[in-house]
């Protein structure tokens, strides 16, 4: 399980660049406008930490598993409209990777450094250096037109292209949602149909940048441990800063602390804390005229 979150938070979110403007609504609070939009032939890179930690106590058994995976996330962007769409192709250009289990050594994979990874790592290593999704998107992050260009093996069925963006001008406190229905199956072999949504408020406007905060909500009531357990590493919450002038995500937080009791049984506990963060590099470049290699 930790190998394959670790995987999955190299698709995770994609931000462009915006139009930044004020108005006042009815009520006389300012409005802003959020949109993406990209530049034909720039490339953006953001830093991405994913960190884990997964405790489990079954039959009176406890283990502890550490993870913990640094990668730098890359936008090409092939074609770009005045106002969208998009499109872009989504690579992952350099991934370190540790893992640890209790009584056991720590293992490390450093793409930069190590020819061959250690078992457990070989299909993220795999993925680094090449196209993995094309796609176009318009101005609020809607996917017109999505091309995995890999396997989806390790990547949720909810995974996210990019963080929505309300439809029209907005106030402060504005609240929008991104709903989904997954498919699990429970500890009886049951499908089960699990509607859930991420939740996005915009909290605040200071110096031309938005706070948002989200999180992810079930709202199918759950009875089954076994399902809490699957769902456990999405319910994060957190906060996102998009820059209105700039039209980018330029920083995120996601944090995750919950228990699940019963998960395997009766008194068979996890306790799963996870923070993913997102940075924008300032080594955004033109590279029109210059392919590189793998995309």
């Amino acid at each position: 399980m930790m190998h394959v979150r670790m995987a999955a938070v190299i698709g995770l979110f994609v931000a462009g660049t915006g139009f930044c403007d004020e108005r006042r609504s009815d009520d006389q609070r300012p409005t802003y406008q959020l949109a993406y939009r990209f530049t034909a032939g720039e490339t953006v890179r953001w830093n991405v930490v994913h960190q884990a930690t997964v405790r489990t106590t079954i039959q009176g058994v406890e283990q502890t598993a550490r993870s913990r995976s640094e990668s730098v996330k890359a936008w090409k962007v092939n074609k770009a409209s005045p106002g969208g769409p998009f499109e872009l192709v989504h690579s992952v250009e350099s991934v370190r990777m540790s893992n640890q289990v209790s009584n056991r050594a720590r293992v490390t994979y450093d793409s930069r450094k190590d020819k061959t990874p250690p078992p457990g790592f070989e299909l993220a290593a795999q993925n680094v250096g090449i196209p993995l999704t094309a796609v176009r998107i318009d101005a609020r992050g809607n996917v017109l037109h999505r091309e995995d260009k890999q396997p989806r093996k390790l990547v949720p069925q909810d995974t996210p292209i990019a963080v929505p963006l309300p439809a029209g001008r907005v106030a402060v406190g504005h609240t929008w949602n991104e709903p989904h229905e997954l498919r699990l199956v429970g500890k009886d072999g049951t499908p089960r149909r699990i509607r859930t949504r991420r939740r996005f408020e915009l909290r605040a406007v200071k110096n031309g940048v938005a706070t948002i905060e989200a999180s992810y909500q079930v709202l199918t009531p759950i009875r089954d441990p076994s399902i809490e357990a699957q769902l456990v590493q999405r319910v994060s919450e957190g906060l996102i800063r998009f820059d209105l002038g700039a039209g980018r995500i330029i920083s995120q937080q996601m944090d995750v602390d919950k228990r699940v009791h019963d998960f395997a049984g009766p008194g068979a506990l996890m306790h799963y804390v996870m923070r993913f963060t997102e940075e924008l590099r300032g080594d955004a470049e033109q590279v029109a005229g210059r392919p590189r290699d793998n995309q």
